[in-house]
């Protein structure tokens, strides 16, 4: 027997049976001690959650920042207390309670520092201050912040500040499960966007205040970028504020929407007296443009103001009328203007990739659904053209589902549905003139169904960044429908062409493409791994454990994020410093 470097040497021979059982265990024992050091010299820290709790902190301030290196973050209480330090930025950095402090003019609750990157959930915050000039949440220059909703949560900011504010060339990302609740001062967006929004998930209610846009720009302010692919939105411009986009300007112009771009989620946006629903804020120099606007997707319904912005584009902009500046681009989405109307008297268009046509709001009833309901799948003008679905559902009106496309001029057009039940609804051979038109989509019978999908190949390992095609063979006879549509179970890993099948490799992991035929009657899928040698492998998650007065915390515990960690303010991987001078 050879025994490992180090360890005693020992020899079986004439040894009882109860002494080599205990040689035994003891060669066990310290091989697996040995295998704990080794371990522990290589792998990473688990990826624990630093908690802020405002119920037992009693800090006016929490200011995230960077320690010595930009990958190690320090949480530090009313500007000289260190609560925590030598955070990894892969860390969860949880704030939650009701915040009681008190603040001075120019001063914020929650801040995040210059160039900082950062994980923060939100777990049933409550952060609101009423006194002129101060702010419950901002994220300054240069950060990036991925923000993760659970439970509900509340900021507002009195007079002259955003609710949640994201200074200039800034990003935050929105995700999770629960609900935030932004409200902004006077003259102030609810989520105000000096950067970029991407909005993933959660439930988010932004409303501004008096020219302030529900998410977007504050008084004269522009948009920024907002990105939205997921969750629910609901965002109301206070006076002259578009719903999302351009502050209003009632001394002066409006500010333009920015850049919008919406391919998911269900959204409903409501502009200020003379601002937009989704675009420009209005002004007395001018109404802000609608900026550029792209829909590709989810469910839209956009409202302008009661005095005159566009539901969809350009603010009010007095005897100027509407400002008709700026694009608006619709591939896809159900999208609805309660006034009809959208950016004037100029069209959307489909875009470069749609040949640039002019395209008009098609009002569909589908048949025999009066509530809301998704929509799975669509078919146009026999799939010669690709309108995109995804999140789209009805939209209930007088007690009937509706979808509202914007498609081309066809003097015989076609337009199929799959809805609940994988019940197909459709219109053939009517003519879509470039206006508004209005049809029933009636319930098919008798349609003929796919009886199988091959896919070639079945498996697939790709490196990021690489790209590789799928073919379906579609087994039918004489099926009324035999078209497939392609989707991934994880586009942060892997994504897929929707109507041709390619897949893009985006992330290490792993996800699964899935071919549907059009009337969901059969399915076929292949597995995609993705690598990447140049990334190492990250650290996992642990459970919660105790060790002394330490609590380690761990996510997805039940009973919330926060119920994981011990009363007391701050706990997280290892004993926290409470107090303390920097």
């Amino acid at each position: 027997m050879i025994m490992p470097r180090g360890l005693p040497q020992m020899c079986f021979t004439g040894y009882s049976p109860l002494r080599r059982a205990s040689a035994r265990a003891f060669i066990i024992f310290t091989l697996t001690l040995f295998s704990l050091i080794l371990v522990s010299t290589i792998t990473p820290p688990p990826a624990c959650a630093a908690l802020v709790d405002f119920d037992s902190s009693g800090y006016n301030r929490i200011e995230i920042a960077i320690d010595s290196t930009p990958d190690r973050l320090k949480i530090i209480g009313d500007a000289v207390s260190i609560i925590d330090s030598d955070i990894p930025i892969y860390e969860n950095i949880v704030i939650t309670g009701a915040w009681g402090g008190s603040l001075n003019s120019g001063e914020v609750a929650v801040s995040v520092g210059n160039g900082v990157t950062a994980n923060i959930t939100l777990d049933d915050v409550n952060i609101a201050t009423d006194d002129s000039n101060t702010c419950a949440f901002l994220i300054n220059n240069y950060a990036s912040v991925d923000l993760t909703l659970s439970n509900t949560n509340t900021l507002k900011s009195g007079g002259g500040r955003g609710g949640l504010v994201i200074a200039g060339n800034s990003t935050l990302t929105i995700s999770g499960t629960g609900t935030l609740n932004a409200t902004g001062g006077a003259i102030r967006a609810g989520i105000e966007n000096g950067g970029t929004i991407n909005i993933l998930g959660g439930i988010v209610k932004a409303n501004g205040g008096n020219d302030g846009a529900g998410i977007g720009g504050g008084s004269g302010g522009n948009g920024g970028t907002i990105n939205i692919s997921g969750g629910t939105v609901e965002a109301n411009g206070g006076y002259n504020g578009a719903g999302i986009g351009g502050g209003g300007g009632s001394g002066g112009t409006g500010g333009s929407g920015g850049t919008i771009n919406i391919s998911g989620g269900t959204v409903t946006a409501t502009g200020g007296s003379y601002g937009a629903g989704i675009g420009g804020g209005a002004g007395i120099g001018g109404g802000g443009s609608g900026g550029t606007i792209n829909i590709s997707g989810g469910t839209i319904t956009a409202t302008g103001g009661s005095s005159g912005g566009s539901d969809i584009g350009g603010g009010w902009g007095g005897s100027g009328g509407i400002n008709e500046n700026g694009t608006i681009t619709i591939t896809g989405g159900s999208v609805y203007p309660t006034n009809n109307n959208v950016n004037g008297t100029k069209q959307p268009t489909n875009g470069p990739d749609g040949t640039g046509n002019p395209v008009y709001m098609n009002t569909l009833k589908v048949g025999g659904i009066t509530s809301v309901a998704e929509i799975a799948a669509c078919l146009i003008d026999d799939d010669s053209i690709h309108y995109g679905i995804k999140d789209v559902k009805t939209i209930v009106v007088s007690g009937n589902g509706y979808v509202y496309f914007w498609l081309p001029e066809n003097d015989s057009g076609s337009v199929v549905v799959r809805g609940p039940n994988n019940a197909l609804y459709g219109k053939f051979g009517f003519g879509r003139a470039p206006t508004t038109a209005s049809e029933t989509l009636a319930l098919l019978t008798n349609v003929t169904s796919v009886t199988g999908i091959a896919l070639n190949p079945n498996q697939l390992a790709m490196v990021v960044g690489n790209t590789s095609q799928l073919s379906a063979n579609v087994e039918h006879t004489n099926a009324s429908f035999p078209f497939v549509r392609w989707s991934s179970s994880d586009p942060s890993v892997a994504t897929v062409d929707e109507w041709g099948g390619e897949v893009t490799a985006v992330a290490v992991g792993i996800a699964e493409i899935k071919a549907t035929s059009f009337d969901g009657a059969k399915t076929a899928t292949c597995e995609v791994t993705v690598t990447d040698p140049s990334v190492p492998i990250p650290p996992t998650p642990t459970t919660s454990a105790t060790d002394g007065s330490n609590t380690i915390c761990a996510t997805g515990a039940a009973g919330g994020l926060a119920a994981v960690c011990a009363a007391g303010g701050i706990v997280t991987r290892r004993k926290r410093r409470r107090g303390g001078n920097s």
